[in-house]
C-alpha cells in the first residue's frame, strides 16, 4: 500500500495499492502545473516478517522504477 500525501502538515491522505492507480495519481500530478511529484514512500506492514517488510519495499522500488522510465524523474524513494 502507498499514500499519497499532501504535506506533512496536512491530514489528507489518499491509500494506492495498484500500479495503475500510482500511474494514474502521477501522470495526473505530471498533468497539473501547480503539482511536482517528487518521490515515492511507504510504510512496511506492521509485521515481525522481515520477508513481507522486503517485500513491501522491493514494490515500491519497482514502482518508482517504473514512473522514471516513463520519464518522471523522480528523485526520492
Amino acid at each position: 500500500m502507498f499514500t499519497l500525501q499532501r504535506h506533512h502538515s496536512c491530514k489528507s491522505k489518499i491509500k494506492l495499492t495498484k500500479e495503475k492507480e500510482i500511474i494514474e495519481i502521477a501522470e495526473h500530478c505530471k498533468n497539473c502545473g501547480n503539482l511536482q511529484l517528487l518521490g515515492l514512500m511507504t510504510m512496511a506492514p506492521f509485521t515481525p516478517n522481515e520477508t513481507v517488510i522486503r517485500e513491501s519495499f522491493a514494490k515500491l522500488k519497482k514502482h518508482f522504477d517504473s514512473l522514471n522510465q516513463r520519464g518522471f524523474g523522480l528523485k526520492e524513494l
